[in-house]
């Protein structure tokens, strides 16, 4: 009987490992997928940040064109002698030093206050 009892186990072991396996082989199923999953992650990273570069380029690109535009545009207005508002400083809100009608030193004007309002007294009426 020994014999059938070790027969009994082989099966039961056998069985077990069979378990085993083919829990191995699903564990290994998901982790190939992940695998793929974070290959798949890190191709589109590549992509974007290489359109990110590009971007970038293209605005880096963009900035130095303004810049040189910028440069004619006051060369221009230098031939020209035509003279911008900040040129002219003319603008009231300006945070400019006290001096002028702006408050600019490099301003000749002179200061302009504003006028205060009046309160207009309210006169009682006796009757008389």
């Amino acid at each position: 009987m020994v014999k059938i009892a070790n027969i009994c186990q082989f099966d039961k072991k056998e069985k077990e490992d069979k378990k085993e396996k083919k829990l191995f082989a699903a564990m290994i199923d998901i982790l190939d997928e992940l695998v793929e999953a974070v290959d798949d992650l890190y191709e589109e990273q590549d992509e974007l940040q290489e359109y990110v570069e590009s971007i970038d380029a293209d605005l880096e690109d963009a900035e130095e064109l303004l810049d040189i535009i910028d440069e004619d545009l006051e060369l221009v207005e230098d031939i020209l002698g035509i003279e911008t508002l900040e040129d002219e400083c003319c603008d009231t809100d300006c945070d400019c030093e006290e001096g002028c009608a702006c408050g600019c030193d490099d301003c000749e004007d002179e200061i302009i206050e504003e006028p205060e309002e009046e309160e207009e007294e309210i006169v009682e009426d006796d009757g008389e």
